[in-house]
């Protein structure tokens, strides 16, 4: 199974209008859950026993409740070639993603961890530079973070499900 670690971040009427907008550009695939997340740390397949490691990792572990603002948009790999559209966050405390990977005893490959809100994906090529003009620094509010979930990931044709495997309230 595909696992990851994420926080919860709710919609707002900014983000379902961006949503809206993306329905009418072809081989662009908005995300259509009902909440959002914040990616903290990607397990990728994942073997039962290492699930239940993660889980109970994650039930101990000790974080503050924090707030993001989230402005802009981003595109990885590139704006030119988007596969995938985010919002940006700021306001992020970058501890946490060091101190929950080495809570999970994994190595920390040195690249800079973007914190990200994943809103659309890309199957075609496909000029942004609308999206950019109105979007690129556009306020879509804050979010309060509370909760860290462990999710298992089902991709299908109508798009990705997610199951929440185990979370832990933040203090």
């Amino acid at each position: 199974m595909r696992t990851f670690i994420a926080c919860h971040v709710k919609r707002t009427a900014e983000i379902d209008g961006l949503l809206s907008e993306l329905e009418s550009i072809r081989g662009v695939t908005p995300v259509r859950t009902p909440e959002l997340h914040l990616t903290l740390y990607f397990n990728g397949d994942t073997s039962n026993e290492t699930a239940e490691r993660v889980s109970e990792v994650l039930k101990h572990f000790d974080y503050r409740k924090f707030s993001i603002s989230l402005t802009g948009i981003g595109f990885f790999p590139t704006a030119a070639s988007p596969r995938i559209a985010y919002i940006r966050v700021s306001g992020f405390p970058h501890d946490l993603h060091a101190k929950l990977t080495k809570s999970l005893g994994s190595y920390v490959d040195g690249k800079a961890f973007t914190p990200h809100i994943t809103f659309a994906r890309f199957h075609a090529r496909t000029d942004s530079s609308a999206l950019i003009a109105k979007y690129g620094k556009f306020y879509f509010g804050n979010a309060d973070i509370n909760e860290l979930c462990y999710y298992k990931s089902e991709l299908r044709p109508s798009g990705p499900v997610y199951t929440v495997i185990s979370s832990v309230q933040l203090i």
